[in-house]
């Protein structure tokens, strides 16, 4: 029959049976053992959790160490590469900015262009109107002195006063004087010849420096005090350029105002050119209707 059991001692490491019918002795050494092993345990555990908390605290000091470096080292590399993504940005911005004002341009542009265009026109047509004019004079001097040949003797007094009147002929000065004036302007861009050309000379050196700029940061390895030295010439580069364009863009309306008030003067110089061409031309062919009527003297010496 199994004895009755008199206690029941457990824990999670060891457990510990007592029975009525055991011994004091026996009850005494079981007490005992499971003390002692309640101790070794306790102190098996504590070790083991001190061990245990050595090894992650020497872990935590190895990665914070490591990160420590980490952090000491990554600086200079982030800091050289943000300047350089910054350098990068700043010219894809420039770039960005350029297309968006260049719409700004074109349109003012576009107008300059028409003007210039239509004032181009006037002053090629004031060379012609000059060029006839002065072979309109020339060809009634020579008419003259073929009229004074006794061949033509039946040329009425009439005439000689329309080929006088034609031959000093001579278009309105004013209007010789004004093409002048219209070719400067013309050469001159309206006025904006000198923002032209230093826009011009400013764009093509920003280019460049683009150019040289991005070749650096993709193909050369750059320190960071390099890096700052080309960063400031860039930046001088740039400055020049966006303030010599805002000049430009600034001018640009003037210059059309300019063009406009260029266009309205050669109206009118034109127009006064044109009454006078229109006169020469009506008494130039009332000569040529009486021209087409007369006849040769056959007993003239001469003969034609």
């Amino acid at each position: 029959m199994m004895n009755k059991l008199l206690k029941f001692t457990s824990s999670s490491e060891q457990p510990v049976i007592i029975y009525e019918d055991d011994t004091e002795d026996e009850k005494e050494h079981f007490h005992r053992t499971y003390e002692n092993n309640q101790e070794v345990l306790h102190k098996c555990g504590s070790k083991c959790t001190l061990q245990r908390i050595n090894e992650e605290t020497d872990e935590s000091k190895h990665q914070t160490s490591t990160s420590s470096f980490t952090r000491k080292q990554r600086p200079f590399g982030d800091s050289l590469k943000v300047k350089m993504n910054e350098l990068v940005l700043k010219m894809s911005k420039l770039d960005v900015e350029e297309s968006l004002v260049w719409d700004e341009y074109v349109v003012l542009q576009n107008e300059i262009d028409k003007i210039e265009t239509v004032l181009e026109s006037f002053l090629q047509y004031i060379e012609a109107v000059e060029l006839e004019n002065k072979t309109r004079v020339r060809m009634c001097n020579q008419l003259r002195s073929v009229f004074e040949m006794e061949n033509f003797a039946n040329l009425s007094p009439d005439m000689y006063h329309v080929l006088d009147k034609l031959s000093n002929n001579v278009a309105e000065k004013n209007v010789f004087d004004f093409k002048e004036k219209l070719a400067n302007v013309l050469d001159n861009r309206l006025g904006l010849g000198e923002y032209y050309r230093d826009y011009e000379n400013r764009k093509h050196d920003f280019r460049v420096a683009c150019g040289n700029f991005k070749r650096l940061l993709t193909t050369t390895k750059l320190s960071e005090k390099q890096l700052s030295k080309f960063s400031a010439q860039y930046d001088k580069i740039s400055d020049n350029f966006t303030h010599c364009r805002y000049v430009l863009l600034k001018k640009l309306p003037d210059g059309v105002t300019m063009g406009v008030q260029i266009f309205l003067e050669a109206i009118k110089e034109i127009r006064k050119e044109i009454d006078n061409s229109f006169a020469a031309m009506k008494d130039l062919l009332h000569l040529f209707n009486v021209m087409g009527t007369l006849e040769i003297n056959p007993d003239s010496p001469s003969n034609i």
